[in-house]
């Protein structure tokens, strides 16, 4: 009588679980309908137990919903941190970004995304002249932002140098947070790591206590595919090295699988890495 009873138990606790269940993936799923993308991040971060009370920190986000949302191949940044040390209160930088077509005065996002700028023309149309990228003005390239989401390991302020056990906190104490909007929200196809991808690796083992198994590119480049979404490890966009030559990704155009990221488009894979020397 007594394990009849607590088979019947069992049955009726799985079933309303289950029910529990349905319901909070229809609450999941009214979100995701009824309110945008950045809209959804900006409430992960406010009720995140570790941001919640504080105001020292940037929201991640797309910097333009609509424009990203119709790119086959969709493109996240990851990076490590904002520069933020003079800030008093919490911003986005989807918003920042999105405001550097009209900011004629601020210069200071060059060194970071001007870079980034390159990068994605050079996405967007893999045979662009070089000469035509740097022939456009600032309000011309800044408009190739608005194709891409930009998602930060370390959501709090930092300095012009990062501190990599402040990064290790951070995906300690909500890498969870980190992975959810990546996989749940932004949901890109390929996930751009500068200078971050060890921190990306670091960021599965920490959430998910799993070690992605990496491959290499025939060029040289590594990469992971977790959940559908390629991890590409590319450097910083503000990582100079020797005679101001500035390295985008691993010195050369690695082809690979491209038909893998925007099927019945192209046999081979495409990631972009060029030397640019000025």
């Amino acid at each position: 009588m007594f394990i009849r009873i607590n088979i019947w138990g069992r049955k009726l606790f799985d079933k309303l679980n289950l029910l529990f269940m349905e319901k909070n993936m229809c609450n999941l799923n009214d979100i995701s309908t009824n309110k945008s993308i950045n809209k959804q991040i900006k409430e992960l971060f406010d009720n995140d137990i570790n941001l919640k009370e504080r105001n020292d920190f940037a929201y991640d986000g797309i910097i333009n919903e609509e424009i990203y949302s119709n790119q086959d191949l969709k493109v996240a940044f990851l990076l490590k941190e904002v520069n933020g040390s003079n800030s008093k209160d919490k911003w986005s930088l989807a918003e920042w970004l999105a405001s550097l077509q009209n900011d004629n005065e601020n210069k200071t996002w060059k060194k970071t995304w001007l870079n980034v700028c390159y990068w994605c023309e050079i996405l967007k149309d893999l045979n662009v002249n070089f000469s035509d990228i740097y022939a456009k003005t600032e309000e011309e390239i800044t408009k190739i932002l608005h194709n891409v989401a930009v998602v930060n390991i370390k959501k709090t302020f930092g300095d012009s140098k990062s501190i990599y056990e402040e990064l290790q906190k951070a995906i300690k104490d909500y890498g969870d947070l980190t992975l959810y909007e990546i996989e749940k929200i932004i949901q890109p196809k390929l996930v751009i790591c500068c200078g971050t991808f060890e921190l990306a690796q670091l960021l599965f083992q920490t959430v998910k206590q799993k070690t992605v198994q990496t491959e290499t590119l025939s060029c040289g480049t590594e990469y992971f595919i977790e959940d559908g979404i390629y991890y590409l490890k590319f450097v910083h966009p503000a990582w100079y090295v020797v005679n101001n030559n500035i390295l985008f990704g691993s010195s050369r155009i690695c082809r690979e699988s491209y038909g893998r990221l925007i099927p019945n488009q192209c046999e081979e894979i495409i990631f972009i890495s060029v030397a640019i020397c000025y």
